[in-house]
């Protein structure tokens, strides 16, 4: 019998959703996100590679301007690793970061228990890959600039909690075409109400 995972996942987002409702959504002018999630390389430089797709980490600080315009600074970053055999060295382990940090724009929805956003971001993307096969170890840093488009949806935990969900396009190619799609959810710690 084949499971169906979409219903679970409606059901969870209408609970989570549900005990948000009664909660104070009055808007805060600080947000500190930490989120987890996954990501994968959507160019052929990685095809086969062991290392296409990979964890995303991200953190970011928001600024709210009022209540649907924030400015944003966010740190992302992909990261991935696998052991290779080659010719001349038994196993090689290839280690793969690719990361993006700068400013950005995000609009929300209106407030409530579930808002949703849209943001746009400008970024600096450094590649650092190492090659370490025990005795020999190399590694290669690159920089460029890229950019970021995410979206998604706010759940409200409380009035200092939300739980963010995300699908994110990143774009650079500092050596390789680093561009990947990425799925997170994280926490934002909210502070200070705006005027």
């Amino acid at each position: 019998m084949t499971r169906r995972p979409l219903p679970a996942v409606v059901v969870l987002l209408v609970a989570l959703a549900s005990p948000a409702s009664a909660v104070d959504t009055t808007p805060m002018r600080h947000h500190l996100t930490l989120g987890l999630g996954v990501a994968h390389h959507l160019s052929d430089d990685f095809d086969d590679s062991g290392v296409e797709t990979g964890a995303l980490g991200q953190f970011a600080y928001r600024y709210s301007l009022h209540g649907s315009v924030d400015l944003t600074l966010d740190g992302r970053s992909v990261f991935a690793s696998d052991e290779v055999g080659t010719e001349i060295f038994t196993t090689v382990d290839v280690e793969h970061d690719a990361s993006w940090f700068g400013p950005g724009v995000r609009w929300n929805g209106s407030a409530g228990a579930v808002r949703p956003y849209l943001q746009g971001n400008v970024f600096f993307v450094t590649e650092t890959l190492t090659f370490d096969s025990g005795d020999v170890e190399t590694s290669t840093d690159e920089t460029d600039v890229g950019f970021g488009v995410m979206g998604g949806v706010d759940i409200r935990l409380g009035r200092l909690l939300s739980l963010p969900l995300e699908v994110a396009y990143l774009y650079g190619k500092p050596e390789n075409d680093v561009s990947a799609l990425g799925m997170s959810a994280g926490l934002t710690f909210n502070f200070t109400p705006l005027p």
